[in-house]
């Protein structure tokens, strides 16, 4: 008696299908009554025999049956759909999706997409449809980087304010000869050099980091700005080294902060 089966998947050396109550796969060219295993026809038989059929098959060489060879990697539209698999997905194969396990569409590029037919997400170990952050670690490592970049701004502004304290400030004096204008200036420096500390490890540090360069920043804006419309007012030749350096070292600070405050904290 002639079994009834209809093969659905071909790749290099195997084939895939289903018959009368069973799913199965066949080496390619043996005869449809004596399948090389088999599974139930059921939505997990689906999953388990897709599974063995891409563990064995080698990779790259999987098209539908009666459609011609795309490019490497890619799934072309199939023949047919098994009868188990949901009508949501059914519909995302009717327009151009490949069948993955557990009946799962798959993408242009032989991704697994979602139960709404969206591209674009990897299959996990399990099957389980992976996000954008599993494909691979360049948003962390981008991350990293700016949080350096912002840590690195905070230290220049730090060193400019620090050098800003010994030359000439408005009118010839210098911060560091006035006591009273010393330890403010030293507090604020202190306040940035932490942020600096606590965002250039990352982690749940850094936005706590981030919101203390930020204040600071607040607070300072006035003070310094307030020097810079003095001297401006009493005209250009009251304005010193030691207040370009430490205008200076404040922008460097701020926008230290600013970038901090933009990253995200890893694994958040």
């Amino acid at each position: 008696m002639r079994e009834n089966v209809t093969i659905s998947y071909r790749g290099a050396s195997y084939e895939i299908g289903r018959g009368q109550d069973f799913y199965g796969i066949w080496a390619a060219g043996a005869p449809r009554s004596h399948p090389f295993e088999r599974w139930p026809k059921t939505p997990e038989g689906w999953y388990g025999a897709w599974s063995r059929f891409t563990a064995i098959e080698a990779p790259g060489t999987i098209i539908p049956v009666g459609q011609a060879p795309g490019l490497p990697g890619q799934a072309a539209v199939p023949a047919s759909v098994p009868a188990s698999v949901p009508a949501s997905v059914s519909a995302g194969v009717s327009a151009g999706q490949a069948l993955g396990p557990a009946g799962q569409a798959l993408g242009p590029a032989g991704h697994a997409t979602g139960p709404a037919g969206q591209a674009g997400q990897a299959l996990g170990p399990i099957g389980r449809a992976t996000g954008p952050a599993d494909l691979g670690t360049a948003p962390a490592a981008s991350a990293g980087i700016r949080g350096v970049i912002a840590a690195v701004l905070l230290a220049v502004g730090v060193a400019c304010g620090v050098a800003g304290l010994f030359p000439g400030y408005i009118g010839g004096a210098s911060l560091a000869q006035e006591p009273a204008e010393l330890w403010p200036h030293a507090i604020y420096f202190a306040a940035w050099t932490a942020s600096a500390l606590l965002i250039l490890p990352g982690g749940t540090r850094l936005r706590a980091g981030a919101l203390l360069g930020i204040g600071t920043s607040i607070v300072t804006f006035g003070l310094f700005f307030a020097d810079a419309g003095t001297a401006i007012a009493g005209g250009a030749h009251l304005i010193g080294a030691g207040l370009v350096l430490g205008l200076a070292g404040w922008l460097a600070c701020a926008a230290g902060s600013a970038a901090a405050f933009g990253l995200r904290p890893a694994g958040a």
